[in-house]
């Protein structure tokens, strides 16, 4: 049953990352992020991190599960969570440098049990597990999170400085595919290391490149046109990070290759790339097309601007900050979970139509 609605999910999911007309239930839901209840668990098989492997010294004991999460939907989607259960003050750091850029501030304990998210940086361990309720008001998109933008976030947060840390915090933007693909392809800001029709591709390549793939790798997904369709952010050998796609119940999670091998298919290609730490600017000065999706009698209509001077203001993005507990663990501000502004009596009136 698990594998038929897989199927289904792909079918559904296959456009996600691109805006589509908010419907009835996601105008009158003015939420912005919620965190899903989980749901059945099972192990996963033959489960490998190869960069823990290759780490050496005392083994390193780990186990690896999906847990079943329901989204806005009828059928269960797996997120992937690999356990630590007794790690060495030693084996802590040697993992929070291979994963998360050592940005984490999560602190170590003796005896306490670890996840892999306890490794990620601020941005990934703050969102795994929730979606984005894109925000709609005066029946238009004011807010969205994507894929690509998700990706774009993660390079440009990567960066920590003694004067400038920029993981503390994170920009919600959506841009058009075409601006977009642009700048993910752009050989200035990134180097392509791989191309090819299938991950497993990617990972041959990997063997005789000069550099293995390292976690926050980028791969895109083009269609046979070559037109972008999807981003993920790689972690470890058939384990990424992404946002599943535009829509309200359309999650940050972790995954295996298995979780979005419908994307990889009808003559798509994947294409690997490389950014520098903290590699690529605000998206306020890069971006510069507004799009919004008006309601009309018999379907939506589609508005595209563009602007002299990229996007500015609480109706195209917004910021949000990360808090931390006693332990170092990043989870999203209070303010998260609320709309940017409460909708007036009259946009009241609008989005519980």
């Amino acid at each position: 049953m698990k594998s038929a609605a897989l199927i289904i999910a792909g079918l559904i999911l296959l456009a996600g990352c691109k805006t589509i007309a908010p419907d009835q239930k996601t105008r009158s839901q003015l939420t912005e992020f919620r965190k899903l209840r989980p749901g059945p668990v099972e192990s996963v098989k033959d489960f490998q991190l190869n960069a823990v492997e290759r780490l050496g010294g005392d083994p390193i004991e780990y186990t690896a599960t999906n847990q079943y999460f329901k989204w806005q939907t009828d059928y269960e989607e797996p997120h992937l969570k690999v356990t630590f259960p007794s790690l060495t003050n030693e084996q802590f750091n040697a993992l929070k440098k291979v994963y998360g850029f050592a940005l984490s501030q999560v602190q170590y304990r003796a005896g306490e049990v670890y996840t892999l998210d306890d490794f990620l940086m601020p941005f990934m361990q703050a969102t795994v597990n929730h979606e984005f309720e894109s925000e709609i008001q005066d029946d238009y998109t004011r807010i969205a999170s994507n894929c690509w933008g998700t990706a774009y976030e993660i390079i440009r947060t990567s960066k920590k400085t003694a004067t400038e840390d920029l993981s503390r915090s994170v920009v919600l933007f959506y841009a058009d595919t075409p601006e977009m693909q642009a700048v993910l392809q752009d050989d200035k800001r990134s180097t392509r290391l791989g191309m090819g029709d299938s991950i497993e591709a990617l990972y041959q390549q990997a063997l005789t490149a000069t550099t293995p793939m390292e976690f926050g790798d980028v791969v895109l997904i083009l269609d046979a046109a070559g037109n972008l369709l999807h981003v993920v952010t790689y972690i470890d050998r058939d384990v990424w990070f992404e946002k599943v796609g535009y829509s309200g119940g359309s999650p940050y999670r972790l995954t295996t290759t298995a979780g979005f091998f419908h994307k990889i298919k009808d003559e798509r290609t994947v294409e690997w790339r490389r950014f520098p730490r903290g590699g690529l600017p605000h998206p306020s000065a890069v971006f510069k097309t507004w799009r919004t999706l008006e309601s009309v009698p018999n379907g939506t209509y589609e508005t595209t601007a563009i602007l002299d001077k990229p996007v500015e203001g609480p109706l195209t993005r917004r910021d949000v900050k990360f808090v931390f507990d006693e332990m170092g663990r990043a989870s999203l501000e209070a303010s998260a979970f609320k709309p940017a502004r409460q909708p007036a009596v009259n946009e009241s009136k609008k989005t519980s139509r």
